[in-house]
Order: C-alpha cells, then structure tokens, then sequence
C-alpha cells in the first residue's frame, strides 16, 4: 500500500467513523425523545383523570342553582296554596 491509498483508507475511516458518531448521536436523541413521549403519555392519563374529576364537580355545581330555585318554587306554592286555603276557610267561618 502506497501513501496515496494508505491516506484514502484513513479518510474514508475517518469518514466513516463520524457518520457512526452521527447515527449514535441521533440514536440517543431518539431515545430520549421516546422517554420523553412516555412521560407526556402518563402526564396526559392522569390529566384525563382529572378534567373527568373536574367535569363531574361543575356538574354538581351546576345542578345546585336548579336544585335550589325547585325549593324556593315549591315553598313559594305551598305558602300561596296555604293563604288561599286559609281564606277560603275564613270565608266559609271555619
């Protein structure tokens, strides 16, 4: 082997090496994007959780108002139902 091909295998080696260095590098890279995906993929169940957690919270929150005004109308027609009981008897001397 002459100089001349003797410096073609070290260029080439030499090439070859920093595309192996290049590929280890993006390998690493992928690993920790995989990682990092996992993390967000387990983030995001337990953020489902909650937002279920939440949605069933507001709803009840949303059923009180209802719950309530129902209340505040059947007193209200039980009084009215009462005052009118109340002076029908007084009118008939009851």
């Amino acid at each position: 082997m002459d100089e001349y091909e003797r410096r073609l295998e070290e260029e080439r080696f030499s090439c070859l090496y920093q595309r192996v260095e290049a590929i280890e590098k993006r390998q690493k890279d992928m690993e920790e994007l995989i990682s990092s995906v996992a993390v967000l993929a387990q983030r995001m169940g337990t953020v489902e959780g909650n937002v279920s957690e939440i949605r069933g919270n507001v709803r009840t929150l949303m059923e009180k108002p209802g719950k309530r005004w129902d209340s505040v109308i059947e007193k209200t027609l039980l009084v009215v139902v009462g005052a009118v009981v109340a002076w029908i008897l007084s009118r008939i001397g009851i």
